[in-house]
């Protein structure tokens, strides 16, 4: 099946030099402007600083830009614009949420066991500030989480606080469920969209949550500082936990102030990065010149494509949920008998960029510029299987002269090709073999031809390993601060 915008593939990827030079599947981290986004963006700030920051008819024409952004932040999401505040990123948003109410010792907070530090953190401060309680529901069974929220609600519950899609597993949450038990049992509910918002549809309104915090620099493609919290009209009358200018609606004679009815309420200075605002919502006006509808869908068939090739597989364990039903835009896996760290190491030299995340698992996003005919050609043999939707297609013309080889991982299909050159098929072929690939270095780089990526059981892999270990090199580590929540794995969503 053709995926959405393949007929346009060649344009969208012009806009993304760095992607289409090198294996980019980490959107979930940071989401990189497309080109004529940020050459908008530069001209912007040159017609600022070189027309003087206090013109009038600048700052006019640039407050009217940044008025409109609000307006394309709630479509995204379904939203009305006044529900909408600007906030410098997700933890902000969450902040705002969790810090603008009243807490006392022993009440709990239920949230997941698979949260990034972006909940993790506010929750622990609740915790060491005030003696709240948190509690954590099971998230290996999306299914059963909503009947686990009601059961932890029926204690000293006041809030419910989690992912819509986790940034560890990748799997998306019942959020819609669990916010409608958080209404019915009278608990605030909010929630964290960072790896939802762009990557799968998602209906803030139709979910319901008190506040909903979602970033503009990942798979919206906006960039690093920009980020949105829904605030639901329920919050109208709440006091944020801090004021800013931004906030205030009116200033009254006696030196008081009266904030904002809505959404507004919950903003910040009047300092906020204005251009960076505006350029998120060119952005989003890129994303909509390509339809909302076939980036969604693009999206969720490149994810659905190397899942089946993962479920294929034998070196692989596959951690975020196969079903339809909890799927996003992450995939989390691991590979046996390997360091993911070593794994995303080895994956860097060959031009492919992950992340790893708890768990010891690589983690792998995927986005409009991505094809499966550039991962079918960079991701090394022992990640690569032959198609999962059918028999491999027929030759369809003369190939480089290939060697086979004994298959010590089980994989079957994989073929290495003579050491020269990579014998590329056509593009369509190429999408049909969606997981047949090569050790070979994607042509667009100049790096050095790397090693094979050996099979876990290999001798020579074992013999590499233990080199590594003794060296300090692979351990995959990552900084982790104790709290009282336990260690928690600090880094980007």
């Amino acid at each position: 099946m053709t995926l959405p915008l393949e007929d346009r593939i060649d344009a969208i990827r012009e806009q993304f030099p760095a992607v289409s030079r090198t294996g980019y599947y980490n959107t979930g981290t940071i989401g990189p402007l497309p080109k004529n986004v940020l050459l908008r963006h530069q001209e912007r700030e040159r017609e600022f600083h070189f027309g003087g920051p206090l013109d009038r008819s600048i700052n006019e024409a640039l407050a009217a830009e940044f008025k409109a952004v609000r307006g394309k932040l709630a479509r995204t999401v379904h939203a009305a614009p006044e529900c909408i505040a600007f906030v410098e990123n997700t933890t902000a948003g969450i902040n705002s949420a969790l810090l603008s109410r009243s807490w006392e010792p022993g009440e709990e907070v239920i949230t997941t066991d698979a949260e990034h530090p972006a909940v993790r953190m506010p929750l622990a401060y609740l915790a060491h500030r005030y003696g709240v309680v948190v509690r954590q529901v099971p998230s290996a069974d999306p299914a059963a989480m909503p009947a686990a929220v009601e059961e932890m609600a029926r204690g000293r519950a006041r809030a419910v606080v989690m992912s819509h899609v986790s940034f560890s597993s990748g799997g998306a949450f019942p959020v819609a469920a669990i916010c409608r038990v958080a209404r019915e049992q009278g608990l605030l509910s909010v929630i964290d969209g960072a790896q939802s918002v762009g990557a799968i549809e998602v209906d803030v309104p139709a979910i319901d949550p008190d506040y909903y915090a979602f970033p503009g620099y990942k798979w919206v493609l906006g960039p690093q500082g920009t980020a949105a919290l829904y605030a639901s009209p329920r919050t109208a009358q709440t006091m944020p936990y801090r004021i800013a200018s931004r906030a205030v609606a009116e200033r009254l004679a006696d030196g008081g102030f009266r904030l904002h009815p809505d959404a507004r309420r919950f903003e910040g200075t009047g300092t906020t990065a204005l251009h960076d605002f505006v350029t998120l919502g060119d952005s989003l006006d890129y994303l909509a010149g390509l339809g909302h509808d076939n980036v969604l869908r693009r999206i969720g068939g490149l994810r659905g494509r190397f899942v089946a090739g993962l479920i294929q597989s034998s070196w692989a364990e596959l951690i975020t949920p196969a079903e339809a039903a909890y799927a996003a835009g992450l995939i989390s896996f691991r590979v046996r008998g390997r360091e993911a760290g070593a794994v995303r190491d080895e994956l860097g030299r060959r031009g492919m960029t992950v992340r790893t995340v708890p768990g010891d698992a690589i983690r792998a996003s995927f986005h409009i510029y991505n094809t499966p005919a550039k991962w079918t050609r960079c991701w090394p043999s022992f990640i690569v299987s032959r198609r999962s939707d059918g028999p491999a297609a027929a030759s369809d013309g003369p190939r480089k002269r290939r060697h086979s080889r004994p298959d010590p991982g089980g994989l079957g299909a994989v073929v290495i090709l003579a050491r020269r050159t990579v014998a590329v098929a056509p593009a369509a072929r190429r999408s049909e073999l969606a997981f047949r690939g090569t050790t070979a270095p994607p042509k667009e780089t100049d790096a050095p031809r790397p090693g094979p990526l050996l099979p876990p059981d290999h001798p020579r892999d074992r013999r590499a390993r233990g080199s590594r270990v003794r060296s300090g090199q692979g351990s995959g580590a990552v900084a982790r601060r104790p709290g009282p929540l336990g260690s928690c794995h600090m880094g980007n969503n």
